[in-house]
């Protein structure tokens, strides 16, 4: 079973950094709101495994904790781009994305390749040239640019 962990830091007077680390399911529980007091909530979800209806309700409800502070996620990784595509609420006006993880296809190695990306640099929906980081090979952008991006297209970048 893949546990799910919160680990924060809120050391710094004007951003919360959050790491949602494993499963986003039904053992999504932070308790710990009344100590959040930064303007600032980062949410980092790199190391985010899977992601269940359960776990959904749950993120939803964390967040509307933070409804009057600036939410910023980044490290989103394809199965939670597939969620904030899907499901109303996930990114509230409060909430951006700053970086996230897209497939692209290597022909050298004949398979798929997450890459992370900047939402800066979607341009009119496009995804942006990316080279493979060891072999320096041109990458191809390995899903439908309308609907991976679609994310994007109601918010401010």
């Amino acid at each position: 079973m893949n546990q799910f962990k919160i680990e924060y830091d809120i050391s710094d007077t004007s951003i919360a950094k959050f790491s949602l680390i494993g499963a986003i399911n039904e053992n999504f529980h932070f308790e710990d709101y009344e100590k959040i007091f930064q303007p600032i909530i980062q949410i980092d979800l790199e190391k985010v495994t899977s992601i269940n209806s359960c776990g959904l309700r749950d993120l939803i409800n964390f967040l509307n904790n933070f409804e009057n502070k600036k939410v910023i996620y980044y490290n989103c990784p394809k199965i939670f781009i597939g969620q904030l595509n899907r499901v109303k609420g996930i990114l509230p006006e409060n909430c951006k994305v700053l970086s996230f993880y897209a497939p692209y296809y290597s022909s050298n190695l004949d398979k798929e390749i997450d890459i992370k990306v900047f939402s800066t640099e979607i341009i009119d929906g496009k995804a942006p040239q990316k080279n493979d980081p060891e072999t320096g090979e041109e990458l191809v952008f390995d899903e439908n640019e309308s609907i991976y991006f679609r994310f994007l297209s109601s918010k401010d970048l």
